[in-house]
């Protein structure tokens, strides 16, 4: 039973770290193209021409028209 309780706080300790990480990276994910910087678009739009392999995707347009609002208001 001792072993058991050991175990089960060792478990305890590394979720909360994991749970940290996840949170941080969806709270990344999840942020809205209209708040995106500059420098977060053309980051995004990168990967999402290699990930979905080119911009014609809703998303990839999206973005692209956040660029372009970016940029004429500058």
């Amino acid at each position: 039973m001792a072993e058991e309780k050991k175990e089960e706080t060792k478990k305890e300790e590394v979720k909360p770290q994991e749970a940290v990480k996840e949170s941080a990276a969806v709270a990344a994910r999840k942020k809205k193209i209209a708040k995106l910087s500059i420098q977060e678009v053309e980051e995004k739009l990168k990967d999402a021409e290699v990930k979905m392999g080119g911009l014609n995707s809703k998303y990839a347009q999206h973005l692209m028209e956040r660029k372009n609002n970016i940029l004429n208001k500058s």
